[in-house]
């Protein structure tokens, strides 16, 4: 097996110069930089991650817990995690189905049994009790989806009222006044963010309460909530998705209804994923910065992991995206 001391004689480099490619690129030359890779590749040179968490007494490596990644949104968010990691010279390990807090917590005990230094979780369902308890036994954890007005240092999230607001400022300035709503599962804290959002954002118009549906982020849900509205109240000529999934079910739905979209109907959703360019029509959305939430995580792990200083984290501005689903209303 080919060793550190190979690399760097081939390379014509220093043994400690191949150890910050490998540790703290930031600190080596972009061209020695791809130098020493290019020997890597030649030699087939494995870097030796026990003997670096000897050296180190980290293990370079950052878990990552997630509900799932079907969908889009948390495929998005992984890959700007994971993109970050190598451009840090880290290594992520991704655990997923963590829909409760019992799942996260096992699925934090496993991430830490394989020496994870951090932790990045996603906790929109966690009461400020269950995240006492989370960090407690995880110190170095970054929280994500986490609305807790107690942990604001660690915790990253999108301005959820901002992109309320987007969302039905937009189909106001088309025209409708009667918009329907289709949230999400109730027990998560963003979703109940949204939808009292959504409340302030009608009383603030002079508008009646607005007609919810929960779905649970899936097309299916999106369909079956859209026909539960549409059948209860066919006054309606606007649908609002709490994420992109659903909303694309409700595209299928109205089609299933003989309502054209955007004509008879406009739909819009919240997230931007893969999809939303892709529907029929193409899906206006609310545009969430997954991108920049992924990078910001492992920028914030590696504080943790350093024990340097933590301030605040300032709340993520989504933008809107207009594409096809959205038209005037009929008067």
């Amino acid at each position: 097996m080919k060793t550190i001391r190979d690399v760097a004689k081939l390379a014509n480099v220093s043994v400690a110069t191949v150890s910050r490619v490998l540790n703290e690129p930031e600190k080596v030359a972009p061209a020695t930089q791809e130098r020493v890779r290019a020997v890597m590749a030649e030699l087939n040179f494995i870097p030796n991650l026990n003997a670096r968490s000897l050296a180190t007494s980290k293990s370079g490596v950052i878990g990552v817990l997630v509900n799932n990644v079907s969908g889009g949104y948390y495929g998005q968010i992984i890959d700007s995690i994971e993109t970050e990691a190598r451009r840090r010279n880290v290594y992520t390990l991704i655990n997923c189905g963590n829909g409760t807090y019992a799942d996260i917590m096992q699925g934090a005990l496993r991430l830490a049994s394989r020496q994870c230094d951090a932790i990045i979780a996603s906790v929109p369902c966690m009461t400020d009790e269950e995240l006492e308890q989370f960090l407690h036994t995880q110190p170095n954890a970054v929280l994500i989806n986490c609305i807790s007005q107690q942990h604001q240092e660690r915790s990253l999230a999108v301005d959820n009222r901002h992109g309320v607001r987007l969302a039905l400022d937009h189909l106001y300035g088309l025209g409708h006044r009667q918009i329907g709503i289709i949230s999400g599962p109730v027990a998560n804290y963003e979703v109940q963010l949204r939808s009292e959002a959504c409340r302030e954002w009608f009383a603030g118009h002079q508008l009646p309460e607005p007609h919810f549906c929960e779905g649970d982020f899936t097309p299916a849900s999106g369909a079956r909530a859209a026909g539960e509205l549409l059948q209860a109240h066919p006054e309606l000529t606007a649908l609002f998705c709490f994420n992109d999934q659903m909303a694309v079910g409700a595209l299928h739905q109205a089609k299933l209804a003989g309502l054209p979209v955007p004509t008879a109907l406009s739909v819009v959703g919240f997230d931007d994923n893969e999809l939303a360019v892709f529907a029929d029509p193409a899906l206006t959305t609310v545009a969430q910065p997954l991108d920049l939430l992924g990078r910001r995580a492992i920028a914030l792990a590696q504080q943790l992991i350093a024990e340097e200083p933590l301030t605040p984290q300032p709340l993520l501005l989504p933008e809107l995206v207009i594409r096809g689903s959205t038209a005037a209303a009929k008067v």
